[in-house]
């Protein structure tokens, strides 16, 4: 996996079929602060409730994909 540019705390493969309007409105949730970003339910809310609808269809066809692609830091021991 490879960072995606302006380190904004999620990665994807440089092979990636996300579209660039999708990641938009990932990173737009993730700046909003409104949920976690692993919780795909409250995601697919705040993208529905954004009029995100293309995102929200990407992450419900591609769950996994999708949490592959966040960085989720380990919890502290």
């Amino acid at each position: 996996m490879s960072r995606i540019k302006g380190g904004i705390g999620m990665s994807v493969e440089d092979s990636s079929p996300v579209d660039p309007q999708v990641l938009a409105a990932l990173i737009a949730c993730r700046d909003a602060g409104a949920t976690a970003m692993t919780d795909i339910r409250m995601v697919l809310r705040w993208l529905r409730d954004e009029g995100r609808y293309g995102a929200a269809e990407w992450v419900e066809k591609n769950p996994t994909h999708y949490l592959s692609a966040l960085e989720v830091p380990a919890p502290p021991h």
